[in-house]
């Protein structure tokens, strides 16, 4: 199995230099995606493995990550980085808490409202998605979906100091090409939109960047990095213990903080190696990494919908989707 490094890089660099203002672009439609990217909530193949979306995002921090997820190396985390993430937990909870309870005082939206494009859709939380690609299916936990001016808007939040870092892009990217199958699947084919938008949520920050549209260009971004990402993940499965790849990831900077770093033969290595000040990269919550593993239904209270009537009504508030 061939992977060609050299392309891995370019796609990488491509993250690393993506800047969404300066990358505007008509949006991917809604109804494409629902047909590239079909719901596999509802079926189960053993021969596929189903990794975690927030898992492959995380090629873009490390080439070598793949691998480790595929053999089943344990992640030790240090300290560091283990509280940075239970911060990133109660955050995302008490988010969650506080939405609900928002979502609680709207009206159900029918499946008249979900057909209805002029009607806003207050944000689903924590929306379970399972895509296949290639040899590989991708389970997901979208952090919140909702509709606003008739646009699939998809939002990751992420809790740490770095701001737009690649993995950061490739997740919800990944959510975004999820989301539409997934709310078909949920709502019984009545939702709808027109086109996928997208956005970063830094809390921490008090900061939202976007919605941006999802273009043909990120589309094919992420479709590259699934590639390598197959490729690299199906060495681990098989058993090889030899991919000497040569690619981008281990550094000064990256290896010390990473939970494979323990057992990584390709980590960075060096007698004086200089201390580390950790800058979390927003990663994957600790919930996440067991994304792959749900396959529960949302709750009632999880299918927060909102009707907005058209035009500005500051006291309206976006329904809540019934079965």
């Amino acid at each position: 199995m061939n992977v060609n490094l050299g392309q891995l890089k370019a796609v990488v660099d491509e993250l690393r230099s993506f800047d969404p203002q300066a990358s505007q672009g008509e949006p991917v439609r809604f109804s494409r995606l629902v047909d590239e990217f079909p719901s596999r909530l509802n079926r189960k193949t053993p021969s596929v493995p189903v990794v975690g979306m927030a898992n492959f995002s995380e090629m873009a921090y490390c080439g070598y990550k793949p691998w480790h997820h595929a053999v089943g190396t344990e992640e030790v985390r240090i300290a560091a980085v283990q509280r940075a993430l239970d911060r990133g937990t109660r955050v995302h909870e008490r988010k969650v808490t506080v939405e609900l309870k928002e979502a609680a005082k709207l009206p159900r939206a029918t499946a008249r409202h979900l057909r209805d494009l002029r009607i806003d859709i207050y944000r689903l939380p924590e929306l379970p998605a399972r895509i296949r690609v290639g040899r590989l299916t991708y389970a997901s936990r979208i952090e919140r979906a909702g509709r606003q001016s008739g646009d699939l808007v998809i939002t990751e939040i992420k809790t740490g100091n770095y701001v737009f870092a690649p993995n950061h892009f490739l997740q919800v990217w990944g959510y975004a090409a999820s989301a539409p199958g997934s709310l078909l699947h949920w709502t019984r084919r009545a939702f709808t939109a027109r086109s996928v938008l997208w956005a970063l949520e830094y809390p921490t920050r008090g900061n939202t960047y976007g919605p941006y549209p999802f273009t043909k260009k990120q589309l094919h971004l992420l479709r590259r990095a699934m590639s390598f990402h197959e490729q690299v993940y199906l060495m681990g499965r098989s058993g090889s213990r030899e991919p000497e790849m040569g690619l981008q990831g281990p550094s000064e900077r990256k290896c010390p903080p990473c939970a494979f770093s323990h057992a990584c033969r390709w980590r960075y290595r060096e007698t004086n190696q200089a201390t580390l000040t950790v800058a979390l990269d927003g990663g994957p919550r600790v919930s996440e990494g067991q994304e792959a593993l749900s396959q529960t239904s949302p709750s009632p209270s999880y299918r927060s919908a909102s009707a907005l009537p058209p035009g500005p009504s500051p006291a309206a508030r976006p329904p809540e989707v019934e079965r």
